[in-house]
């Protein structure tokens, strides 16, 4: 039997590409990325209340953001015609059919998905990084610079109908970033750090870790393990939980869960590659049976739905170290 070469090539060619993409697995399974509209970045999953249906904005080399919608019963995937001029989508959140996004031309839109139309907010907002809502779209939280080319930021607050914003952390010696509020609306975690590099709480090697702060402004610091930092997160269902991405300086990386009743046992859900910085972000959905990572380099990353009760059913415990391991 004779052996075609091209045929060869193409094979390697392939089995390369396939274990190039399937970075993201667990004991049981690897992953395969979801990518419905081809190579490029993926902006801000978002699941809707109901679980059926995933926004997420999109673009690549040839043109700026646009708002889609996958919908997992059909795997029908549709683009949305929302308002805007802007190279990406910094910020979204569902209620019922609508869509409440932040651009980066600095205003805010609401797009309804039955109507496949959008409107303009009237706020206008000049912010610097880092957007989110709660989850019935009354408050838009954000991070905010406390002076032009400071290195020291704030979590914000602002009320979608009129504009007034009210300083949540106002912290000094600190930087806050990355604000997510809980399903129920009564917490709001962000990631922060001593601007100084000293401990974040008393005890710590670490400069930085995830803060809980609750509708009184009683702040709980969460000191991460993970010397290479948490990149990305998001809230349970029952808001009593955290799963994040994270790696520690190579030995581990991926999907960690972190019960707030029980800080210290903190669970690697699913093993993710290669987690070196890029765009990393984490959805879960109201129902909690799917979450949805964003994983990728700045130019181009990918999106993976996760079957959530299964992870969670066979997640591990992490032994912490000079070398951190998984039993």
């Amino acid at each position: 039997m004779s052996i075609n070469i091209k045929h060869i090539v193409l094979a390697i060619s392939i089995v390369a590409l396939v274990i190039l993409r399937s970075s993201v697995y667990s004991k049981e399974r690897t992953y395969q990325p979801f990518s419905p509209l081809g190579r490029g970045v993926y902006d801000t999953p978002q699941w809707s209340p109901d679980g059926r249906y995933l926004a997420f904005g999109f673009r690549n080399a040839s043109s700026y953001d646009e708002l889609w919608i996958y919908d997992t019963d059909t795997n029908n995937t549709t683009k949305l015609s929302i308002q805007g001029n802007f190279e990406s989508l910094k910020g979204l959140a569902w209620e019922n059919n609508e869509i409440l996004y932040y651009s980066s031309d600095y205003r805010l839109y609401r797009a309804n998905v039955a109507t496949n139309s959008s409107q303009l907010m009237k706020i206008d907002i000049s912010l610097w990084d880092d957007f989110t809502f709660d989850r019935n779209l009354r408050r838009f939280v954000f991070a905010q610079q406390v002076a032009p080319l400071s290195e020291l930021m704030d979590i914000w607050a602002m009320d979608v109908s009129n504009g007034i914003g009210v300083n949540l952390t106002n912290t000094t010696g600190k930087t806050e970033r990355d604000p997510k509020v809980s399903f129920d609306g009564k917490y709001v975690a962000y990631s922060l750090y001593n601007i100084d590099r000293s401990p974040i709480i008393k005890g710590s090697i670490r400069h930085y870790g995830l803060a809980v702060q609750d509708e009184k402004g009683k702040i709980r610091i969460l000191d991460i393990p993970l010397l290479g930092g948490v990149n990305g997160f998001d809230w349970s269902p029952d808001s009593n939980k955290i799963l994040f991405l994270g790696n520690d300086r190579g030995f581990i990386a991926g999907l960690f869960l972190i019960d707030l009743d029980k800080p210290n046992d903190i669970r690697h859900v699913l093993s993710v590659d290669d987690l070196k910085g890029g765009i990393a972000r984490v959805s879960w959905s109201q129902r909690g049976e799917l979450a949805i990572i964003s994983v990728g380099a700045p130019g181009s990353n990918d999106l993976y739905i996760l079957p959530m009760f299964d992870l969670l059913k066979d997640s591990k415990p992490v032994i912490w170290g000079p070398q951190s391991t998984i039993p």
